[in-house]
């Protein structure tokens, strides 16, 4: 029996020897596997910080293109409302001349620079309404107050068709405004960093 109480003794040993070495192998294993799913977390940490990155990135980018963008469509808006308050003001131009034809016209039949009387057909009235509302869409489109402009088509200060031609709110002057406004454009075009490139 002593001799199967070694054997049983040696058996136990073994078999605590066999434990005590798996036990140290699965912690070794355990061990390996969790340095690797560290390397992995911080693997997995770093790719998702380099996407979060690019993501950035791609959002300032993307911002920054943005802002280009309604910078540029800013600049076209300015360009055609500047282009429209120059038509308007053409337009504006264009009826201050039929109002001077029409008074050439009156003139050539009253020498004497009387108004129409009534019952007389005549232009003037009409070509002062659609001054009246050019100097407004003008105004509306951003552009200058014509004040020689705006008084020839109230017409209150003129007593004969003479003063509508040289008086002080006359076609003449009129004309003069327009032109001056349109000179301060070109000279203000004209310096550097303006649109135009005149010739020297």
């Amino acid at each position: 029996m002593n001799g199967l109480l070694a054997v049983a003794v040696v058996v136990s040993a073994l078999a605590a020897l066999a434990t005590v070495g798996l036990s140290a192998l699965n912690v070794s294993k355990l061990n390996k596997t969790i340095e690797m799913m560290g390397r992995q977390q911080q693997e997995a940490r770093a790719a998702h910080d380099e996407v979060m990155k690019q993501e950035r990135d791609a959002a300032a980018a993307a911002r920054l293109a943005h802002d280009e963008e309604m910078q540029e469509r800013q600049r076209g808006l300015e360009e055609e409302l500047r282009l429209e308050r120059l038509r308007q003001l053409g337009h504006v131009g264009e009826i201050v001349n039929d109002i001077s034809c029409a008074i050439h016209e009156e003139l050539a039949l009253r020498p004497n620079g009387r108004f129409a009387g009534p019952g007389e057909v005549t232009r003037i009235p009409v070509e002062r309404m659609r001054l009246r509302g050019a100097v407004a869409a003008l105004l509306l489109a951003g552009g200058p107050h014509l004040a020689v402009c705006h008084r020839l088509a109230q017409g209150s200060d003129f007593t004969n068709l003479v003063q509508m031609i040289g008086g002080n709110f006359g076609v003449v002057n009129a004309a003069n405004e327009i032109a001056s406004y349109l000179d301060g454009e070109v000279s203000r075009e004209s310096q550097p960093g303006g649109r135009l490139q005149v010739p020297q």
